[in-house]
């Protein structure tokens, strides 16, 4: 496995981490706090304008807007496509920043995920898996 399929590999378990923890805030929306709302807002928020900046667009959002719920589910699926896209189209002069780039939305996602598992535990939320070990993808 090359460097670009492992990357599209992490972007994928990046979608499905981010949607399991989508998931689980919106069904239990009645507990949520507005820290939760804006922490996971904020991680599609920073991805968006991370893809903007790589595609040499204006994002839409700011860092810390607040999201409609609703928009969560499709802003992850199109962040981690526009993501998937750029690896698999962009030019090998390039793929080393983008390489850094996509390690960076990476860890960024996992520290603020990282965070939400405490603020949920702090509003008596179930939390979702975090063992990716046995992800099949």
């Amino acid at each position: 496995m090359d460097l670009r399929e492992f990357l599209l590999r992490q972007v994928e378990k990046l979608e499905h981490e981010n949607a399991s923890f989508i998931e689980a805030v919106i069904d239990q929306s009645e507990l949520m706090d507005l820290k939760i709302h804006l922490e996971m807002s904020h991680i599609l928020n920073v991805h968006h304008q991370w893809n903007a900046r790589l595609m040499g667009n204006v994002p839409e959002s700011e860092e810390w807007d607040l999201l409609p719920l609703v928009y969560w589910d499709r802003f992850n699926r199109t962040n981690c496509l526009e993501l998937q896209e750029l690896l698999n189209d962009g030019p090998l002069e390039t793929f080393e920043n983008l390489a850094l780039s996509v390690q960076h939305i990476l860890q960024h996602s996992v520290y603020h995920r990282s965070r939400l598992v405490g603020m949920m535990k702090k509003c008596n939320m179930k939390i979702p898996s975090t063992n990716l070990v046995n992800v099949s993808l």
